[in-house]
């Protein structure tokens, strides 16, 4: 990855988590802020769904942003303690869903890439180990 990708990414996240900070502080009572603070995670789900082509994927970020948009329309969540646990709660999951997802027959498990990027080969205890590694972190987020 070249290194102003890696900037402008880390700069996005920079981004989006003053800006999240910000609402939070100022805004988390106004309807809209539901949209706003859970509108980064669905377009990351719906890009990621979209570039493998996933239609129950695509299919879920459709029924989230539909959800997303009736509270909106409901007018909020009420309590600000409620947006807080909903942004948690959705950043888990995403985090669980793509721990779990490289964990499919035939696919090379996210810690695996990862090792694999650091060291050349890995013996096959090592790959067993990342792949233990990744299915432990997938079920730590979920049940987070």
């Amino acid at each position: 990855m070249p290194h102003w990708r890696l900037a402008l990414g880390l700069l996005a996240v920079a981004a989006c988590a003053l800006g999240s900070h910000a609402l939070m502080v100022h805004f988390a009572d106004r309807p809209w802020a539901v949209a706003v603070l859970l509108g980064p995670l669905l377009l990351m789900a719906l890009w990621v769904a979209w570039r493998k082509r996933h239609l129950p994927g695509l299919a879920l970020v459709g029924l989230l942003a539909a959800a997303v948009m009736a509270v909106v329309a409901r007018g909020g969540v009420g309590d600000v303690n409620r947006l807080y646990l909903i942004q948690h709660a959705g950043i888990h999951l995403a985090l669980g869903a793509s721990f779990g997802l490289t964990l499919r027959p035939g696919r090379r498990s996210m810690i695996t890439v990862l090792a694999l990027r650091v060291h050349e080969q890995l013996t096959p205890d090592m790959q067993a180990y990342t792949r233990n590694v990744t299915r432990t972190w997938a079920i730590y987020f979920f049940a987070m």
